[in-house]
């Protein structure tokens, strides 16, 4: 006769058991943390209220200027 409440659950201290487990789970945390990390320096401080849609856009585009960004030399 099967015991079911052995084949049907694992329990906490078998599932870590596992070394690949145990890895999974560092990795996890590991990433988590790094993910906190690079939205607490890059996104938690508010937008500036001078960055408006189409100064990004300029700055992103170039913004119409004429001239090429890097002056070219006539060596003629």
């Amino acid at each position: 006769m099967h015991n079911s409440s052995t084949t049907t659950a694992r329990s906490p201290n078998r599932l870590f058991s596992s070394r690949l487990a145990r890895e999974i789970t560092v990795v996890l945390v590991v990433k988590s943390i790094a993910l906190y990390v690079i939205w607490m320096a890059f996104f938690s401080e508010p937008v500036s209220p001078r960055l408006t849609a189409d100064r990004v856009s300029e700055a992103i585009v170039g913004g119409g200027t004429d001239r090429p960004a890097v002056p070219r030399h006539n060596n003629e």
